[in-house]
């Protein structure tokens, strides 16, 4: 009989879950496939035998937690029923971020991976608000996922508040071994582990529009459009990995020495707009998880520091 996950970490995109994936991969007492798993979102749901996925586990030891990555899943609404129905007893971790920084670096990601064109995020921010790049599958999502209130109420019509432990992309930054002290305590496993990857830098956004206009090109060579329009599919099995790999590095290596990525920002006028798009969600996300998110909620002038966006 195939074993149930014991835990997975849901979300939210472009706020640290990559370091929270690292810091739980080395431990001893959990298993976890290297990338993200998105089986259970969208029509790959369907497109997916159940035999692949358990594929993923098939070097877990029996008395190892087993558990997944994949942060499109909070805000996605079919995924919390398909999970609860396939395990049911899972835990859930959730790495909340300031929903108009996780926005930029949401945005740039996306310019880099080829979704929609390549233009200043003031002027595709605002597009993405107006509802005209409806044309561009995801777009959407660049500001939907960072509702996290309406996200967590879809997971808590299947899964009870305790077993969904929610942590802050800031408190993580500021404290990464007590953070993760406290997810080993709620995946009840051994808190004096310190992983190898705890000082370990999470994946960099590129802020810089030429350079995320010349790997989009990159991305496009390497992979190719699902027919849903929103995920990948290698073009050239393996070798897109290497193909893909070898962009990242050019990235690092070269284009980074010729264009400094400064650290993304947004006039005071998107700020605002941002900022009412979030505030009944915000509001709801306080209650749901108890904690008091005023910062997320003062407006920012032109410049301000607040309205940057910090790399993770």
């Amino acid at each position: 009989m195939a074993r149930s996950l014991d835990f997975l970490i849901i979300g939210a995109q472009k706020s640290a879950s990559t370091f929270v994936h690292r810091a739980l991969m080395d431990h001893p007492e959990v298993f976890m496939p290297p990338g993200e798993v998105n089986y259970f979102e969208r029509s790959i749901y369907e497109e997916t035998r159940p035999q692949q996925f358990e594929a993923l586990f098939a070097q877990a030891g029996n008395n190892q937690r087993i558990g997944i990555k994949r942060p499109d899943y909070l805000a996605l609404p079919e995924c919390a029923e398909r999970v609860a129905s396939h395990s049911k007893g899972a835990k859930l971790i959730v790495v909340l971020r300031h929903p108009i920084q996780r926005a930029l670096s949401a945005y740039y990601h996306y310019l880099s991976a080829a979704y929609f064109p390549i233009r200043e995020p003031e002027e595709g921010l605002a597009a993405i608000l107006d509802g005209h790049w409806s044309q561009y599958p995801g777009a959407e999502t660049v500001l939907s996922y960072g509702r996290y209130g309406e996200a967590l109420e879809k997971w808590r019509k299947h899964f009870s508040p305790a077993r969904i432990h929610v942590r802050l992309q800031e408190d993580l930054i500021a404290d990464p071994t007590a953070e993760m002290d406290a997810i080993y305590r709620f995946l009840e496993i051994s808190p004096d582990h310190v992983s190898a990857n705890i000082d370990r830098r999470s994946q960099a956004v590129v802020y810089s529009l030429e350079r995320a206009r010349i790997l989009s090109v990159w991305h496009r060579i390497a992979r190719q459009w699902h027919p849903d329009r929103i995920n990948h599919n290698p073009r050239f099995g393996k070798l897109s990995h290497w193909i893909y790999g070898a962009g990242r590095v050019f990235d690092r290596k070269v284009l980074s020495r010729v264009w400094k990525a400064e650290r993304g920002a947004i006039s005071a006028e998107l700020s605002a707009r941002l900022h009412d798009y979030y505030k009944e969600d915000l509001a709801n996300l306080e209650e749901l998880i108890g904690r008091d998110l005023t910062e997320w909620r003062m407006p920012v002038s032109e410049g301000d520091s607040s309205a940057r966006v910090e790399h993770v």
